[in-house]
């Protein structure tokens, strides 16, 4: 007589939920290679999923995530400020739910990324923020940036980001919430 199989508990994930269907999701994509994650552990939802239409705001965000949430599993919903109506909503929303966290990023994701190179209080519209960002890169990489660029250029900083964007209050022109994910991924590295 054969025991019976035990079906085998799923392992809780960190769901990193997006507004955005490319910067941010390449981002942490190289942020899990970078820290050599697991990348059954982690799993990125875009807003919209490349091929499908809709719109990119923060409830498709809270949406897509609440559908692939299961119990013990950690989520972060990823937004840009920008001038998204239901910003405020979704934020209350995701916080009273246990082991869900909100990730604004004031004005824009590309703010994330301009704190790799530098510390900066100026209130920005997201234009400026990329045309900041990519001075910057160019200066660095003689690269212009774009959505879709090698995130790998910005591993190397990631420390400086997160110690820079510690910096800034949260929805505050600019800020960003960016560097709880990161540190939460640093927290899985290697295991």
């Amino acid at each position: 007589m054969k025991r019976p199989i035990k079906p085998r508990k799923e392992k809780s994930k960190i769901i990193i939920a997006t507004e955005d269907k490319e910067s941010s999701p390449n981002y942490f994509k190289e942020v899990i290679k970078y820290f050599n994650i697991c990348q059954r552990d982690v799993k990125i939802i875009l807003a919209s999923p490349k091929g499908e239409s809709g719109k990119s705001n923060p409830t498709n965000v809270y949406k897509r995530a609440k559908s692939e949430y299961l119990k013990d599993d950690i989520v972060y919903i990823v937004v840009d400020k920008d001038n998204h109506k239901d910003f405020d909503k979704v934020k209350n929303d995701t916080l009273k739910k246990a082991n869900w966290n909100f990730i604004p990023s004031v004005p824009c994701f590309e703010y994330w990324l301009l704190l790799h190179y530098k510390t900066t209080d100026k209130p920005f519209k997201s234009s400026e923020v990329t045309t900041e960002l990519s001075k910057l890169i160019k200066e660095d990489k003689q690269i212009k940036y774009h959505k879709n660029i090698d995130m790998s250029i910005f591993m190397d900083k990631i420390d400086t980001a997160v110690r820079n964007s510690k910096n800034y209050k949260e929805s505050n022109n600019p800020s960003t919430k960016v560097h709880e994910v990161i540190e939460k991924l640093q927290s899985c590295k290697n295991k």
